[in-house]
C-alpha cells in the first residue's frame, strides 16, 4: 500500500481535485497513516482515543521520515527516492507492528469520577472547542490569503519550492552561496522535505500550501495535542476539552505581541519550531509521563521515537522536549522517593543528559558552533542583561494573565493529588522553565552554546491551558459535590450544572481580556505593538485584542498586484538560479518562496550582503551607470532588473545592454526618409560605423538649439482591440563621435492626436535621455524603448514628431546625434507587468 503511495505522488492524481481537499487527503496519508499501526503497537496497553492515537500517529509517521529524510539530504536524492524510502521504510515497520505481541490496556488508566449533568457539559464544551476549530478548518475557503503570516515563512517556502522542482534534495540550493553555517540546521530538517513530499502529491504550489493550507491543519492538530496530553494524563474528557478550550482562548487573546502565543498558534503554525513546540513537544512529554507512570520497553521505544521526529523538526523541539521530561522527571523522583521511580527516570533522562553534556562541552572547546538559530530583532523584550556579563529571561514574556495564573496555580493544581503523574507534569514543567527562565547560571551557559532564543523560547513549555484547565476541572468536582450534599438549592439543577463548564471558559476569557487591555496603558504599547486605536475601554487608549485580531489579516506577507505579475512573469522567464535586482517600491522578499531558486540581489545570506545593499541604493538613485554598472552587474551576475519606466536607470540599463520584457505587436514603422525637417536645420545624412559594412541613412541633430523633424505619411493608428493600450516606442539610434567622458543627449518622441488632418488635444511627450558611455564607437547602432506615460485607445490616429533640444540642461552630449528610426508597438496581452510605470529587463542577452 505504501509503495502504492509513492506512485501516487509520482503520477500526481491528486492534483484531479481541488487544492485544500487534495492537501488534506495528501497531509492523511504521508503525515499520519506511516505511524498509525507503529503507535498502536507502542501505546496499545493504554487506553488512548481517536485524537490522541492521530496525534501519535503523526509523530510516529515523521519519526520514520526522518531516516530517509537526513540520507535524502546527505545525498542528495530526489524527492522521488525519498518518497519511495520513506514508504518501504513505512511499509516494513507497519508489518513488523502488527505482529508486536501487545497486551491490551494491562491495567485501566484512572479517570476522574464526573459529576451529574456532566454529560451535557461536555456537550456545551466540545460546541465551543468545535466552533473555532470549524473555522480554522475552512479559513483557506472563507479567508482567502487574508491572513497574515511571518517573514520567516517566505524562506521556509524558499526551501519547499526548491525541493519540490530540482532533482536532488540539496538543504543549501536555496541559498546557494550563503555564509558557512547560516542555514546549517536545515542539513537535518526532515520537516521541508515532508512539505515537500505532501505539496509534490496534492499538485500544489509550495507557497500555496504553507501559507494557505498547511496552518489550519497543524493549528488543529496542535489544539489534538493540548487535548491528547491532558487526556492522557488525567483520564478525563472534560478536563481535556477544557484545555482544547483553553488553549483557543489564550491564543485568540494573544495576537498584538510579536511573540504573542496567538501568532504561534494561528499564524505560524506551519513553520517548523511551531510544529516542535506544539505538536512534538506534547506529545513527547505524554509519552514520557506514560513511561515514567509504567515503564515497558515500548513506551521507552516511543519516547525514543518521538525525540528522533522532534530532533527532525527543529533542534529546539528536541531541547525543549529534554528540559521538560527532565523536569517532570527529577520532580518525580523527589515526591515518590522509590527505587523504581529513580530507575524510570535515570533511563529517561540519561539520554539528555549525555546529549546535552557533549554539545555544552563540544561549543565550548570549539570557536566555531552550529548556527541553530537566527538573531533576533525584539531582543529587548526576550532577554536581560545581568552583572557578570550574564542573562536571563525577560518578565514580558510570562506577562500574559493567564500565564500568570497558570504559574501562581500550578502549587494548587499539584496539591490535589501530588503523586499522580498528571499533577507532577504540570508542577514539574514550570518549576523547570522558571529555574532555567531566571538563574543565570544556568540561562547563560545554555545561550553561550546554543543562541539566546533557547533560553526565552521555553516559556512556551508553561502548561497555561492544562493547569487552569485542572482548576476549573477540580473547582466543578468540589461544586459537584456540594451539590450533591444539597446545600446550592435550586442552582443545583442538571441544566444549570451543564453550563458550568462552559460559563468557566467564558469567565476565563473575559477577566483576561479585561486584565490585558490594562496593559495598553501600562507599558505604552511597546511590547504590544500592534495595539488598535479603537477602545474596548474607554480609559485604555486602545485595544490590544482588537490590535491583534487587525494585525492576523494585515497585509505585510501578500503580494501586491505588481508583485504577483512580477512572479507571474519571473515564472515564465527566469531559469533557476537568476538573480534580481528590484526598485526598492516592489518588494522581492516572495520571490524564493515562490519561484524556483529566484533571488533578489541582496536575498537573505547572500555574501557581501552590505555592498549588495549599496550597490541597489546607488543604481536606484542614479548613481550607477557606464561601466561601473556592468562591472556590478556581472559581478553579482543580476539577470533581471525591474525599475521605473522613463527613468535614469532605465536609460542607463539599456545602455548595459537590457532587453525589455514582453512581447510587442508592430503598429507601425517610421523609417528616416518618412521625415521632413519642422525645425531648425536637422541632416539627412549617410551613416557608417567602422566595424559595418553597409551604410544607412539617419537625421543628424545637433547639439546646439532645438531641431526638430515631423512624419508626413507615416501616421499612427491604434489597431481594433487595444482598448486602453500601452505603447512600445523602439528608436534606434547612433553616436557620431567618441568621448572620453560619458554624455546625454536627450531625445523627444512627440504624438499629436489627429482629427482628419488637424491636430488635437495635448500632444504626448516620451523622453529618451540617451547616455553615450565613455569610448562609445561613432555610428555604432544602438535600441532604446520607451513607454509614453498615456493610454491608447482603438482608432484614435497620431502624427509623429522627433526632436532635440541641445541646449535643455540635461543634454550634455556636444556632438551630433544620428536618428535611424522609431517603431512602434502595442502589447496584446497587456504590459509585462500590468502597468506602464515599471518595467522589467533581462540582462541575458549580454
Amino acid at each position: 500500500m505504501f509503495v502504492l503511495l509513492a506512485i501516487l505522488t509520482f503520477t500526481g492524481l491528486l492534483s484531479i481535485l481541488p487544492g485544500y481537499p487534495a492537501v488534506i487527503l495528501a497531509f492523511v496519508l504521508w503525515g499520519v497513516l506511516p505511524g498509525w499501526w507503529l503507535q498502536r503497537a507502542l501505546v496499545a496497553s493504554r487506553r488512548a482515543g481517536p485524537v490522541e492515537q492521530a496525534v501519535l500517529a503523526f509523530v510516529m509517521s515523521m519519526a520514520l521520515a526522518a531516516v530517509p529524510g537526513l540520507l535524502a539530504l546527505r545525498f542528495h536524492w530526489s524527492l522521488e527516492a525519498f518518497a519511495m524510502a520513506y514508504a518501504l521504510l513505512a511499509a516494513v515497520v507497519s508489518g513488523m507492528s502488527l505482529l508486536w505481541p501487545t497486551q491490551q490496556h494491562q491495567e485501566e488508566d484512572q479517570a476522574d469520577e464526573e459529576p451529574h449533568g456532566a454529560a451535557s457539559g461536555t456537550t456545551l464544551l466540545l460546541i465551543l472547542v468545535a466552533v473555532p476549530l470549524l473555522a480554522i478548518a475552512t479559513s483557506p475557503w472563507w479567508a482567502g490569503d487574508r491572513i497574515a503570516r511571518d517573514a520567516d515563512d517566505l524562506v521556509y517556502t524558499g526551501y519547499v519550492t526548491t525541493y519540490m522542482h530540482s532533482n536532488e534534495l540539496d538543504a543549501s540550493a536555496p541559498f546557494f552561496d550563503a555564509r558557512p553555517g547560516s542555514f546549517s540546521r536545515m542539513e537535518a530538517n526532515v520537516w521541508l522535505v515532508t512539505e515537500a513530499l505532501i505539496a509534490k502529491t496534492a499538485g500544489v504550489e509550495a507557497f500555496d500550501l504553507h501559507m494557505h493550507y498547511l496552518p489550519g491543519i497543524l493549528t488543529i492538530l496542535a489544539v489534538a495535542a493540548v487535548f491528547a496530553l491532558a487526556k492522557g494524563l488525567f483520564g478525563s474528557m472534560r478536563l481535556a476539552l477544557f484545555a482544547a478550550a483553553l488553549i483557543l482562548v489564550y491564543a485568540f487573546l494573544d495576537l498584538a505581541p510579536q511573540e504573542g502565543f496567538g501568532r504561534m498558534l494561528l499564524l505560524r503554525m506551519a513553520q517548523d519550531k511551531m510544529a516542535a513546540s506544539f505538536i512534538f513537544v506534547p506529545a513527547g512529554i505524554l509519552l514520557g509521563a506514560w513511561y515514567l507512570e509504567r515503564p515497558s520497553p515500548s513506551a521507552y521505544v516511543a519516547v525514543l521515537l518521538a525525540a528522533a521526529a522532534a530532533l527532525v523538526v527543529h533542534p529546539l523541539g528536541l531541547m525543549s522536549l529534554g528540559i521538560a521530561l527532565a523536569s517532570v522527571a527529577v520532580l518525580r523522583v523527589l515526591v515518590d522517593r522509590t527505587r523504581e521511580s529513580f530507575t524510570s527516570a535515570a533511563y529517561l533522562v540519561g539520554p539528555w543528559l549525555v546529549l546535552g553534556i557533549g554539545f555544552l562541552g563540544w561549543s565550548w572547546l570549539f570557536a566555531e558552533r552550529v548556527d541553530i538559530f537566527a538573531p533576533y530583532l525584539r531582543r529587548k523584550f526576550n532577554v536581560t542583561d545581568v552583572p557578570g556579563g550574564m542573562i536571563i529571561g525577560n518578565y514580558h514574556l510570562l506577562l500574559h494573565p493567564m500565564v500568570l495564573a497558570a504559574i501562581v496555580l500550578a502549587v494548587p493544581a499539584w496539591l490535589l493529588a501530588p503523586r499522580r503523574i498528571g499533577n507532577q507534569v504540570l508542577l514539574g514543567l514550570v518549576a523547570g522553565v522558571l529555574l532555567i527562565f531566571f538563574v543565570p547560571f544556568i540561562a547563560t551557559p545554555i545561550a553561550a552554546a546554543t543562541r539566546e532564543e533557547a533560553v526565552w523560547r521555553l516559556h512556551r513549555l508553561i502548561p497555561v491551558a492544562l493547569i487552569l484547565a485542572c482548576v476549573l476541572h477540580f473547582g466543578i468536582l468540589k461544586l459537584s459535590a456540594i451539590s450533591n450534599a444539597g446545600r446550592l438549592g435550586s442552582l443545583a439543577s442538571p441544566l444549570s450544572l451543564a453550563a458550568v463548564p462552559a460559563a468557566g471558559v467564558l469567565l476565563v476569557f473575559v477577566v483576561a481580556l479585561l486584565i490585558q487591555e490594562q496593559y495598553a496603558v501600562a507599558d505604552d504599547g511597546s511590547y504590544y505593538n500592534r495595539t488598535s486605536q479603537t477602545e474596548l475601554l474607554p480609559w485604555t487608549g486602545g485595544s490590544i485584542f482588537l490590535g491583534g485580531a487587525e494585525r492576523a489579516v494585515s497585509s505585510d506577507f501578500r503580494p501586491t498586484e505588481l508583485e504577483a505579475r512580477l512572479l507571474d512573469t519571473l515564472a515564465r522567464e527566469a531559469p533557476p538560479g537568476a538573480i534580481v535586482l528590484a526598485i526598492p517600491d516592489v518588494s522581492t522578499r516572495f520571490l524564493e518562496s515562490v519561484l524556483n531558486q529566484v533571488r533578489p540581489i541582496d536575498y537573505f545570506g547572500a555574501p557581501q550582503i552590505l555592498e549588495r545593499r549599496d550597490a541597489r541604493n546607488a543604481f536606484f538613485a542614479g548613481d550607477l551607470i557606464g561601466e561601473d554598472l556592468v562591472e556590478m552587474l556581472n559581478r553579482f551576475h543580476v539577470d533581471y532588473v525591474v525599475l521605473v519606466s522613463r527613468s535614469v536607470p532605465e536609460e542607463a540599463i539599456q545602455a548595459a545592454g537590457g532587453s525589455r520584457l514582453g512581447v510587442a505587436e508592430r503598429v507601425l514603422s517610421a523609417p528616416v526618409d518618412e521625415f521632413a525637417v519642422r525645425q531648425g536645420e536637422p541632416e539627412l545624412i549617410a551613416a557608417q560605423s567602422k566595424d559595418q559594412a553597409d551604410a544607412y541613412t539617419a537625421w543628424a541633430f545637433g547639439p546646439d538649439g532645438l531641431e526638430e523633424i515631423v512624419a508626413r505619411t507615416a501616421f499612427l493608428t491604434i489597431p481594433d482591440g487595444a482598448a486602453a493600450a500601452k505603447l512600445n516606442l523602439s528608436i534606434r539610434l547612433a553616436p557620431s563621435a567618441s568621448l572620453a567622458e560619458y554624455g546625454v543627449a536627450r531625445l523627444v518622441v512627440t504624438l499629436e492626436t489627429l482629427d482628419g488632418t488637424r491636430v488635437v488635444g495635448d500632444p504626448v511627450h516620451t523622453v529618451a535621455n540617451v547616455y553615450i558611455g565613455a569610448g562609445s564607437e561613432a555610428g555604432v547602432l544602438q535600441l532604446r524603448v520607451r513607454t509614453p506615460a498615456a493610454d491608447f485607445s482603438a482608432g484614435e490616429r497620431y502624427r509623429i514628431r522627433v526632436w532635440r533640444d541641445g541646449e535643455h540642461e540635461v543634454d550634455t552630449y556636444p556632438e551630433d546625434v544620428w536618428f535611424v528610426g522609431v517603431d512602434i508597438g502595442w502589447y496584446p496581452q497587456g504590459a509585462p507587468l500590468g502597468s506602464s510605470v515599471y518595467e522589467i529587463y533581462s540582462m541575458l542577452t549580454n
